[in-house]
């Protein structure tokens, strides 16, 4: 039986004294159709999990994270596909603390992550693994200049 989705790349560069973490996890075809309504709704849970856990109301930059509006109109994140779906979230320098919510790992469409340059310092990776990039097409992680202690959760 053939799986639905193919690893494209796995690599994991870490100094983790350093904070530096730089991450191509896999990409997935095939993806089952989910409606627009479905995304936008889970798109929005993930983001307010980042916002909670990363103490979003201390952030540099927060336009509209607390808004009703359209999760591809807040402040740092890029969309495709008539503008629904979330490929890439750019928070770097933007005074992020605390950790990444599992949650957040979970965005469905999600390539690109820049969190580069903020105080991250707790793990946060539960949720980022292998398996989740049968859910993901992650590509590319940025979390240099950051205070991760760890990388525990990533597999």
């Amino acid at each position: 039986m053939a799986l639905p989705w193919r690893l494209v790349t796995l690599l994991l560069v870490t100094w983790i004294r350093g904070s530096c973490v730089f991450c191509l996890v896999g990409r997935r075809e095939n993806r089952t159709p989910m409606t627009a309504n479905g995304i936008e709704s889970l798109q929005r849970r993930a983001l307010h999990a980042l916002w909670k856990d990363a103490g979003g109301d201390r952030w540099a930059n927060a336009d509209k994270w607390t808004s009703s509006d359209r999760v591809c109109t807040w402040y740092g994140t890029t969309c495709t596909n008539g503008g629904s779906k979330i490929t890439e979230i750019d928070l770097s320098f933007n005074r992020l603390e605390g950790s990444i919510a599992r949650l957040f790992w979970t965005l469905p469409f999600l390539q690109k992550v820049n969190l580069r340059g903020n105080h991250l310092t707790h793990h946060g990776f539960n949720g980022l693994t292998m398996e989740n990039a049968s859910t993901a097409p992650l590509e590319w992680v940025d979390l240099t200049e950051n205070s991760l202690v760890d990388i525990r959760g990533v597999s």
